[in-house]
């Protein structure tokens, strides 16, 4: 007897390549002068990636921990949105999550010295997003109960799951940029 193929549900669009875009337009609209200023702050004189050697590792982890801060505020108001959008809180509110999510995601890159106008980092960075968001939204298929959960999540969107979303795939894209060696 032949099984039928149970595949999760795809975006609608390539997300990784729309990712990538997405990170290029905020890599040359974000000036990481915001970050470097808090280092700044601090007392250590940053205006390259170079600089932040400089800066004590603990300093840099406190830095990317208050950023969790800000963009837990951005997810609030996403939700919020979401609310409001009823039932087609999934077609909005997941875009906006994701942008945020990338914005994130590049502010992070610069608070550990991540040259975040390098393509590779560009690409690594959408790609761990888009399939940790696509997991955490969608659930395993091999779940039993994948197809049931996956309505619910969407079903429930905008009433605060999208923070432990979030939680979980920023705490990937923090590992992979402890880890790098693209960070000085």
């Amino acid at each position: 007897m032949i099984q039928p193929s149970i595949e999760r549900p795809r975006f609608w669009v390539d997300t990784r390549l729309a990712f990538e875009r997405a990170i290029q337009i905020m890599t040359a609209h974000v000036d990481p002068r915001g970050i470097w200023n808090f280092y700044e702050a601090k007392g250590y004189k940053v205006n390259t990636l170079g600089d932040i050697a400089s800066v004590p590792y603990t300093l840099r982890e406190y830095r990317v921990t208050l950023l969790r801060g800000r963009y837990r505020a951005y997810i609030l108001g996403e939700m919020g949105i979401s609310q409001l959008a009823g039932p087609l809180s999934p077609a909005v509110g997941i875009p906006i999550l994701a942008w945020i999510l990338l914005l994130w995601g590049v502010q992070m890159g610069w608070a550990y010295a991540v040259d975040m106008r390098d393509p590779a980092v560009q690409a690594m960075l959408a790609s761990i997003i888009a399939e940790d968001l696509e997991r955490v939204v969608f659930g395993s298929p091999g779940c039993r109960r994948w197809r049931g959960t996956t309505v619910l999540r969407l079903f429930l969107l905008g009433w605060g799951q999208e923070l432990a979303w979030a939680d979980e795939v920023m705490a990937h894209v923090r590992r992979v940029f402890r880890k790098t060696r693209l960070s000085i």
